[in-house]
Formats: C-alpha cells, structure tokens, sequence
C-alpha cells in the first residue's frame, strides 16, 4: 500500500477513505471482528488457547466427514472438500465438490451477502450440509434434510434462510434467519451436528433449531415440520423451567448437546445423555440437566462429546479439559473413546490415561472429538477424539474407521500417538477432528497435514482421488489459520500520527509494530536518504518520496524477512479554517 497526500482536500479525502477501509479490513483481520460479543478474542485458539473460557474460539477449523472449512489469518473463510461447490446439486462426486481451498466470498458463492462471522458444517457420511453466519443472517448450501428440516431449503445450491425472494421459511425468526430479538453480532458461537444447529449468545442464551425433539431443550416440543424449523431457547429442570443462562459454550453431538455457564457448571439435554454422578444413561431429557464436575475445584476449560449416530447404541462419550490441564471423560466407551483403556461404561468421570501404567494426561491444552459428524448407524464408527498437550504433541483414541486419527482401520484405539508424528520431529498448533478423517497445522509447515479417507477433494490438493491416507502426509495446500500461524507473521502494521495542523503530510511519524514480539526494522531501499527510524520504531520522513522497511526476525523456524514500502509526498495546508488535529489509524503496508 502506498500511503500519499498531496492536497489539503485530497488529504481530507483519503483520511475519510482510510477510516472508512480500515473499518472494512479490520473484519478481515483475525483478532478484530466486524460485528460481536464485546469480549471476542478470534485468536483464543489451538495451542495459543488461553484459559479465559468464555472467549475460546472452537471453531477456527471446523471439518465433518470429507469436507472441512476454516477462518484464515486475515479473517476471511476458505471451504474445501465433499459436497462443498455452492452450485451443489445434493450429490456426491467432484462435480459437487471444491478440490482447493476456495475463499467464501460474493465472486466464488454468488448471492453471498454481507460480511462473514462464523461459519460450520454438520454431516452424515457423506452428505455434508453447510453453514455461513453473516451480518446479514444465515446462508446454507449442501444436501438438504443433514442439518435443517428440508421445508426450510429451496435446494441444495447456496442460498439464503429467510431471504425474501424464497419461500424458505425457520418459524420464530426473522429476515436473518436467527430467533427473533438475535442479531448477527449477537452470536457467540455456533455449533452444528447432524441435524442441529445450535447458537450460544453474548448475552448467554442457548437456542436451539434441531430435527430431534429432546435436541431442543425446551421440555416436551412436537415431532412436525414446524416443530422442526422453529427456534426454542433450552430451558433448565429447575422449578418453574427457567431458561439456561450464563453459558459461554456449547458443544455436543447428533444425540446429546453440552454446554458450560460462567460459573463453571456443566448441563446436558437431549436423546442420549450421561451425568456424571453414576446414574445411568438416558434417552429422554428434553430439559437441560446439571453434571456433576469430575471432582470440587474442579476449573473448566473447554468441554466436547463425541458419538455415533444411532441413538440406541450410539458409543456417547462426554470430554471436559481443566484450565490445568486435566483431561476427564465419560460414556458408553465401546470402542475404548473414553481413553482409559478399557471399554467400561464410566457413569462418573474417569481422567484420560497415556499409558495403562497408568500416566493420567494433567498436560493437555486442546480438544477435538469428532463432534460434526455422525458416523454410521448400528456400528461404532467415528466416535474418537485428538488432543493436543503442552509439548505440542498430538494424541488420539477410539475409533480410527477409515484410517480418520490415523492409528490404522481400528474401531478400537486406546491413546497412541498418530502414524507419521514424533515427539522429537513435530511440533504441532492446532488439530481438528473430521467424521473420516484429521487435520493438524504443524509448526514451520505452510500445508496443514492430513489422515484418514480422502476423496472429493478432501484433501485440499487439486484432485479428487479416493483412497486412504494412513500416516499424516503433508501434500495438501497452504493454509494459515486464525490464531495458529504455522510461521509466524511479522508483516508490519503502522500507527500514522499526522501531526498539527498546517504540517506537511510527509512530516507524519509512522509508529511501525508487528503481530510478533522481537522484530527488528531497518530502512532498506532509501534513495536520497529520506528518512530514517528513531526509537526503533518510528520511521520519519524528512522530504516526500519512498522507502522500504524490512522487518526481520530469527524465529523457530529460521531467520525471517519481510519488507513493506511506505511513500510521503508534501501536502501544505491552503484553508487555514481546517483544523485536522491528530489523528490516528491502522495501515498495513504492502508485502514487496
């Protein structure tokens, strides 16, 4: 970006611009969201998580059964995978799939509005169902009836809920598609599972549009098609059923939803539920129920479950993390996802084991269970779970159907770590459980790694080949994931301080920072000797003209350099009845 002035009105007009971009580009930056809770931090994320619960971002990658979706560094989405092709015609085969990383914009889905926030998928095998979240409500393409009700889709082609030129319809609701009284920026969170989809508010609501009737959380609600397209807000089994507040999260899967209040309480409604007090499993709760915690003192970080589809024998399992770092779970633990080695139910909470020895996991810092995807029905398939420790290892167990956590076609795993990792050679940010299959950002890698089934482009490499990855292969595509880089980004934001009025333009100090602690900047193309940098890090022009500034860094991953250019040109003040002041703004410049 060249920043330049070269008349008191085109000055004016360009600091209007500048306001009026930098407004537009921070949405497209990934710690500062467009519209929000007040507290959103979009880089609570992966290894970099932090233990403030209520802002923990879940879903900066979100993958189902051979599809996958993930908010870049700059803010924006990118979808590949299965089903993914907004002209989907509701089948599967390359022709409906998108075999790169394919920016969600209005060019590539022709109809999208607004300006994305969140964005999920929810799945069953290989019919995938897609969700966008923008400032002007929800948008949805893929096969229609795996997440909403089919009376609320036109097709399977991208559309928008609720828009006036269809005759789409989600009862209770309005123009967005949201609970009437919810707007965009009023969401926290959004989770979707088969036949779910659930939105956590700012304000701590839980509201709730599901197919399943004890999905909804709203006690004894009908089994109709309008049942299933209207939004119920879950209420509690207190007396008098008072609404569930407070919660920062929500989690769940095709059978039971999962949520955390601020007050470090633990609730859970739906067809297939545990509470952790040594009572048995239920099918029934259509309220949400409080869980006992896995003993007192007990602090929460993140919570998650992971299951199979079919309700009667559906292998539930219910994972809570400590901001400590202790991993506890239980559930029906048939194909051994509960992770202590064995394959007893656990009624009560039971810490996640490395070894049978046992070594208990008090070091973990992430979560994945397979939570979008619902596996097959009458089988044990795809209940399993990645997690990631403070070494930056990735551990997994359950069920490795499809070669999906990498631990060969197993549907029975206790903890290991993953074909094609090491202790001493990987170290890895973020890892994100799929229905078939895993992704993980390795440190100092550009391509994210890839186990498990691929086909349709799954993958993200540009074909759409099927077979099965059994050891994590890395020849996939580049991507950089909001809070995780895998190499850190030392591009250089600069702070523009103008000056009094009646200065010259090119009399500005430009206060350079990067997103990383430690860079150094140094003048590197200076023709004339224009300028130079003072206290480390503010560039000063002395006369118009350009420069280039290189930032640069040794990092983990080597030595990095990065140069932006910055051009001042002299712009006198004419009308002395314009008193600019001082005013202050973000411009990144631009990467040589």
């Amino acid at each position: 970006m060249k920043i330049t002035y070269n008349s008191v009105n085109r000055y004016l007009s360009l600091v209007l611009f500048f306001i009026v971009s930098i407004g537009q580009s921070e949405a497209q930056i990934c710690a500062t969201p467009v519209q929000g809770c007040s507290n959103t931090n979009l880089s609570n994320y992966g290894f970099n998580s932090d233990t403030f619960v209520s802002t923990i971002e879940y879903d900066n990658m979100v993958s189902a059964f051979h599809a996958t979706i993930v908010r870049n560094g700059d803010g924006s989405f990118s979808v590949w995978g299965q089903g993914a092709h907004p002209t989907n015609t509701g089948n599967t085969g390359a022709v409906n799939s998108l075999l790169i990383p394919t920016e969600v914009n209005s060019t590539n889905f022709v109809g999208l509005t607004g300006i994305v926030l969140k964005a999920t998928i929810g799945s069953e095998r290989q019919r995938h169902q897609f969700i966008l979240l923008t400032t002007h409500g929800l948008f949805v393409w893929g096969t229609e009836a795996v997440v909403f009700h089919d009376d609320v889709t036109s097709s399977a082609a991208f559309q928008r809920i609720n828009a006036p030129s269809t005759t789409a319809t989600i009862l209770s609701s309005d123009t967005t598609g949201l609970p009437s009284g919810i707007a965009p920026g009023d969401v926290r969170m959004m989770f979707t599972t088969m036949n779910t989809l659930v939105l956590s508010t700012c304000a701590g609501e839980v509201w709730v549009l599901s197919q399943i009737q004890n999905m909804r959380g709203a006690g004894a609600s009908g089994t109709s098609s309008a049942d299933q397209r209207t939004w119920q807000r879950v209420t509690t089994t207190a007396g008098g059923n008072p609404p569930l507040s407070n919660v920062v999260a929500t989690r769940g899967t095709r059978n039971a939803l999962f949520a955390l209040t601020s007050d470090n309480t633990l609730w859970t409604w739906g067809a297939d539920t545990y509470l952790g007090n040594n009572t048995a499993r239920n099918s029934t709760r259509d309220r949400a129920t409080q869980l006992d915690l896995p003993f007192a003192g007990f602090r929460v970080k993140m919570i998650g479950a992971t299951s199979k589809g079919d309700v009667v024998n559906s292998s539930l399992n219910y994972y809570v993390l400590s901001t400590s770092g202790e991993l506890y779970a239980l559930g029906n633990n048939s194909n051994r996802a509960v992770g202590d080695f064995t394959t007893t139910e656990r009624l009560s909470w039971v810490q996640c084991r490395y070894t049978n020895t046992p070594t208990f996991m008090d070091d973990i810092v992430w979560i994945s269970p397979n939570e979008h995807d619902i596996g097959l029905a009458n089988s044990n398939t795809c209940a399993a779970i990645n997690v990631l420790n403070i070494d930056k290892e990735v551990w997994t167990w359950g069920s490795s159907e499809g070669d999906m956590i990498g631990r060969g076609t197993g549907l029975s795993n206790d903890p290991g770590r993953p074909n094609g990792t090491t202790a001493a050679a990987d170290s890895f940010l973020t890892v994100e459980t799929g229905g078939h299959t895993t992704m993980v950002v390795r440190q100092c890698t550009n391509n994210f790694g890839y186990v498990g089934h691929r086909r349709d482009g799954s993958m993200g490499n540009g074909v759409a080949t099927n077979v099965n990855e059994s050891s994590y292969t890395y020849a996939t595509a580049p991507v950089e994931i909001c809070g995780v880089p895998s190499i850190p980004d030392i591009s250089i934001v600069a702070s523009i301080d103008f000056g009094a009025s009646g200065g010259s333009c090119y009399e500005a100090e430009y206060v350079l920072r990067s997103e990383t602690p430690g860079v150094v900047y140094t003048i590197v193309s200076d023709t004339g000797n224009i300028a130079q940098i003072v206290s480390d890090t503010i560039l000063i022009f002395s006369q118009p003209g350009m420069v280039g500034v290189e930032a640069s860094i040794t990092t983990v991953c080597g030595p990095l350099r990065d140069t932006t250019f910055f051009e001042a040109e002299k712009c006198k003040f004419t009308n002395p009845d314009i008193n600019i002041g001082n005013i202050n703004t973000n411009i990144t410049g631009s990467v040589a």
